[in-house]
């Protein structure tokens, strides 16, 4: 819901939905590491641990 309320009133994407952006355009099982919050990841699924992350700490209470 948040996504597309976004979308429709022109909110700039949040932090963890450019992370899911620059995942889709990264090959699938392929090494990859990236930084996030300071931290250093290495990762053989960029997008799938990029989903994770939105999941796990992406969602806040309210808008």
């Amino acid at each position: 819901m948040k996504r597309v309320l976004r979308k429709l009133f022109g909110a700039k994407p949040s932090e963890f939905d450019k992370l899911i952006v620059e995942a889709l355009e990264f090959p699938r099982y392929t090494t990859h590491s990236f930084t996030f919050k300071g931290m250093k990841l290495d990762v053989t699924d960029f997008v799938s641990v990029a989903y994770q992350i939105k999941e796990y700490f992406g969602y806040t209470n309210g808008f």
